[in-house]
């Protein structure tokens, strides 16, 4: 084979490999548009992101070169279409103190044991685009599943969030968080009779609090039915109290319980379920009259507003869900 030959077919291959990273490129992007828990291929295929980053910009270095500025589009489209998470990754979120301690963005998820986002690199990509997205100053997280040690701090750290962690005694249960762009000016965690498990977190800021609460589910059983019945007596009444002295008071945090039939895809055939049982639509009902606002349905009274799908018969896909968290304003 000729010289001319051997270099038109290394031209070839390098233009057929830079058009591969192309379309890998816009694969990964969507891959990690896709729902984190949809997991599989997906997922995995997002892992690569910054591999095929890398290899985009060594492309771009390559054609720039050798001047071949037709070849040098692909690798540039690659990398402008991935700004976004290129940005994501390198710049931390917009803060600007103004000294007024309301003038805060604030944000609420349940993460569903926090260790297992070491394994799912999408989900806290999610997490961390969602946050900087946002804007967010203070982010409340519940069911963390962790104790301190065990939690993936870093990634948050190096956005510039302090983390404040209230684990359950028990490991790989319950357990809330507060990560936190502004320094608060007290820490509170917990109830006391129920320390052991890591549900409550509270964090001033001036004459203004925010708390991270998980409640208890009852779906496992009539004993947490009734546990879960018992500490929403016990927490109306403790909240009752802190009103007293901190009056401006910010709840967040999985509840576990859809307030209205506008709030559950099938309210019907839930009727009988826990998270939408009469006594506990009552309890919600009763708490938020007591002098809460419902911030979402305040701004948001329309239906087909969830925040938790079942794995189950494609819910996700479907919007069949509950709306089971909440943001309440005093």
């Amino acid at each position: 084979m000729g010289r001319k030959a051997v270099s038109f077919l290394f031209y070839g291959i390098s233009v057929l490999l830079t058009g591969l990273l192309l379309v890998a490129a816009v694969l990964c992007r969507y891959a990690s548009s896709v729902s984190p828990g949809e997991g599989g291929f997906w997922a995995t295929l997002a892992l690569l992101m910054p591999v095929v980053l890398l290899a985009n910009v060594v492309a771009l270095v390559w054609w720039a070169v050798r001047r071949k500025w037709i070849v040098l589009l692909m690798p540039l489209v690659a990398l402008v279409l991935n700004l976004g998470y290129i940005s994501a990754m390198v710049q931390l979120p917009d803060f600007k103190d103004s000294g007024d301690p309301y003038d805060i963005r604030i944000a609420t998820l349940n993460v569903n044991g926090f260790r297992r986002l070491g394994s799912m690199p999408a989900t806290a990509r999610a997490i961390a685009g969602m946050v900087n997205r946002e804007q967010v100053d203070v982010l409340c997280l519940q069911e963390t599943k962790a104790q301190t040690e065990q939690i993936p701090s870093e990634a948050f750290e190096r956005m510039g969030y302090r983390c404040h962690y209230f684990s359950a005694v028990k490991k790989g249960y319950s357990g809330v968080a507060i990560l936190t762009l502004r320094e608060p000016d007290r820490v509170v965690p917990g109830i006391e009779r129920y320390d052991s498990e890591g549900r409550f977190l509270r964090a001033d800021y001036g004459d203004l609090s925010v708390v991270s609460v998980y409640h208890p589910s009852g779906t496992s059983g009539d004993e947490r039915q009734a546990f879960k019945m018992r500490w929403l007596d016990d927490f109306s009444d403790y909240v009752s109290r802190l009103l007293e002295t901190r009056p401006k008071l910010i709840l967040c945090g999985d509840f576990n319980i859809c307030h209205r039939p506008i709030d559950i895809h099938d309210p019907v055939r839930n009727a009988t379920v826990s998270g939408f049982l009469p006594e506990e639509r009552e309890w919600i009902g009763r708490f938020i009259d007591g002098g809460f606002i419902d911030t979402l349905r305040f701004f948001h009274p329309e239906p087909h507003l969830y925040t938790w799908w079942s794995f189950r018969a494609n819910a996700r896909a479907n919007n069949k869900g509950w709306r089971i968290d909440y943001a309440m304003a005093s």
